[in-house]
């Protein structure tokens, strides 16, 4: 195998692993977008649950 074929093969083999990194950063990043979400929708309810609470106490 000559050294250029050896270097090919070794750039190939970097290359996909980094790749591979890629598409695990990117899937976290995804998953955290996805939580983001669901924090603010879940404080957004906590928000208008405690403003009826407010209300009925008021009542």
């Amino acid at each position: 195998m000559s050294e250029e074929h050896r270097l090919n093969k070794s750039f190939q083999e970097e290359l996909t692993i980094l790749k591979l990194e890629r598409d695990k950063e990117s899937e976290e990043l995804d998953k955290m977008d996805e939580e983001i979400k669901i924090i603010e929708e879940l404080r957004d309810s906590n928000n208008y649950l405690g403003s009826q609470v407010s209300h009925i106490e008021r009542t």
